[in-house]
């Protein structure tokens, strides 16, 4: 049986007790809170499919009407707020397409915010064109100022209907020429759309972003005061907590909190684990991975709102059932709450008798088992894809994923759709485990379509190549001649790679033909292992 590093890891998370060794009181050191002061600019879908109703009988434009405004009373005096809106000045009809395609309206340019007007301007907006969710964003970045930090929102509940080019090619290009301007993705009612909920996606991860989903009112109103407090620094959210995120290295926290104090290791079931108190935190790393952040404050919230002395009801409303319940310890009751569909982050929360939250923790807590069985959910990270992470053993993978097969020669396994073409292989070595994990094919064998497949970012297999090197800076090319390939190579620090293999489009252009996540320190060359 192969032993590593990350199956230990697995194995010692089960006991779910790593916050008995965390201090239970604020840390001396702290820093000044404060609401995020980044300019924001509003971009509301006004197309025709925003007339469709809700289940609380509302049409979705009154509802984005109604949370919108809620938000924008939200923002702190003085914020600066811009508002553009699209889809409002032509049909959908084929003959007003040209048109529609460039209908985007100014609400109000960036400036100090005047929620009585602005407010008002929103409530006489009227949903009836196109998509133009590409125009709109670039209208978007050049209200922001150049060179300096801004946000982007984004409400929308359908695709982009006046591509090409895609939305997510224009998020990514206009992310890379300006790297400080975030773009957060509220989808609202895209529950049923795989297209949409891919687009969604694909916009934020290549825009710098986030990416959620509300499916009702109160899920809404939460996730746009969110995307708004992105930038916060006293928002505990899937991105951390100033500056630290789940799966950093312990030099790259340091180099994010000035003058943390990092405890004496410890091993516990194999497993290295370092306590860091940040002043504001503590974080666990275990095997030089941040697992858990904790807040020290009481009065520290989640992105989306949620805090100490909500009631849990408020929690299950707003992330739905838990996915985990971890028997009672020391500190209480707790659940766990999946933050997003294909990921293993999520908030541990630990409540009292009457269901009063005491406590919110983000960590790589959510079980393999309760990660989105959708495939297409999956995220290629530098650690693996959806439940499977680099370093498992084989028995773990086939647990984690049952639907795996084994290849022939028994050193890997494959994952396949219903008309048996390949979504996902992997490539196990002794002594190492899982080494290699990949989807879709560098060399044009018959796979599953990219939409099928997970993602990285948002980004998949058949995206335009340009979208990698926008998303994952400081990467390099390689050419391999024989295989009349070229790829993109990305590296974390703990020797970890993501390799984009591109291939052609058939147009004369060049598209993500697969994407491989690898520990490079054990595997052979990515070029060496034909698909």
């Amino acid at each position: 049986m192969i032993l590593t590093r990350l199956g230990r890891l697995r194995v010692a998370a089960l006991a779910m007790g790593f916050l008995l060794a965390f201090p239970t009181t604020p840390a001396a050191a702290t820093t000044d809170e404060a609401p995020n002061d980044e300019p924001i600019v509003f971009i509301l879908d006004a197309s025709g499919s925003m007339v469709r109703e809700t289940t609380s009988g509302q049409t979705r434009m009154e509802v984005a009407k109604e949370a919108t405004t809620r938000t924008l009373e939200s923002l702190p005096e003085g914020a600066q707020v811009g508002a553009l809106v699209f889809g409002t000045g032509t049909s959908n009809s084929d003959a007003e397409r040209a048109a529609g395609c460039e209908d985007v309206t100014t609400l109000a340019p960036l400036g100090p915010l005047d929620v009585p007007s602005l407010s008002t301007a929103i409530d006489n907006v009227q949903e009836s064109g196109f998509t133009p969710i590409g125009p709109a964003l670039r209208e978007a970045v050049d209200m922001l100022p150049a060179g300096e930090r801004g946000t982007i929102v984004l409400v929308s509940d359908g695709v982009d209907t006046c591509a090409p080019p895609t939305s997510c090619e224009v998020a990514s290009e206009l992310h890379a020429a300006h790297p400080l301007i975030s773009i957060n993705v509220v989808g609202f009612g895209v529950d049923d759309d795989e297209e949409a909920q891919q687009q969604m996606t694909c916009i934020a991860g290549v825009g710098g972003g986030t990416s959620v989903s509300a499916s009702d009112p109160t899920q809404l109103l939460s996730q746009l005061r969110a995307a708004t407090r992105a930038g916060a620094s006293d928002g505990l959210g899937v991105s951390g907590l100033n500056g630290v995120q789940l799966g950093m290295s312990l030099d790259e926290v340091r180099t994010r909190v000035d003058g943390a104090t990092v405890g004496e290791p410890e091993l516990v079931d194999g497993v290295e684990i370092i306590y860091v108190d940040c002043g504001w935190a503590t974080v666990e790393l275990r095997d030089n991975r941040v697992y858990a952040i904790v807040p020290s404050a009481d009065d520290t919230t989640t992105a989306e709102g949620i805090a100490v002395g909500d009631d849990l009801d408020s929690v299950v409303a707003l992330y739905g059932t838990a996915v985990d319940a971890p028997p009672s310890d020391g500190d209480g009751s707790s659940a766990v709450f999946s933050v997003r569909p294909g990921s293993s982050a999520g908030y541990r929360v630990w409540y009292d008798s009457g269901r009063t939250i005491t406590r919110i923790v983000l960590c790589r807590c959510v079980p393999a088992s309760a990660i989105s069985t959708a495939v297409a959910d999956w995220e290629v990270t530098f650690d693996g894809i959806g439940p499977l992470t680099l370093g498992m053993t084989m028995e773990e993978a086939i647990s984690a994923v049952p639907q795996l097969t084994e290849e022939q020669d028994g050193t890997g396994l494959t994952l396949r759709d219903a008309e048996g073409r390949t979504i996902l292989r992997t490539m196990f070595l002794e002594d190492v485990g899982l080494a290699l994990i990949g989807i879709g094919s560098p060399y044009g064998l018959e796979t599953a379509p990219g939409s099928a497949m997970p993602h990285a970012r948002g980004l998949r297999v058949g995206d335009s190549s340009m979208t990698a090197e926008f998303a994952f800076g400081g990467g390099s090319y390689s050419r391999v001649l024989a295989a009349g390939t070229d790829s993109y190579i990305v590296s974390d620090r703990e020797g970890q790679l993501l390799t984009f293999s591109f291939v052609s489009s058939g147009t004369g252009g060049k598209i993500i033909g697969s994407i491989t996540v690898e520990d490079a320190v054990h595997t052979l060359d990515p070029e060496s292992w034909v698909w």
